[in-house]
């Protein structure tokens, strides 16, 4: 498993198995954010800007701004 976070290569030669369960789990992962009280995050991610747009923008914490 890879620490360091998403590594797309690792992911293209997983079996086909395991990526349908990383995709699940991702998505599951998702909708946990989507209900959380607060979500804190950067807008370089594409996962903080798809859960702020999900969420309205309520609860969103961009610590890039945070001083």
């Amino acid at each position: 498993q890879n620490l360091r976070g998403y590594d797309q290569t690792e992911f293209n030669l997983s079996t086909k198995k395991e990526r349908r369960a990383r995709t699940l789990q991702f998505f599951c992962e998702l909708e946990s954010l989507f209900a959380a009280k607060l979500f804190f995050g950067t807008p370089s991610s594409n996962v903080f800007n798809l859960v702020r747009y999900m969420r309205g923008n309520r609860g969103v914490v961009d610590v890039t701004a945070v001083n």
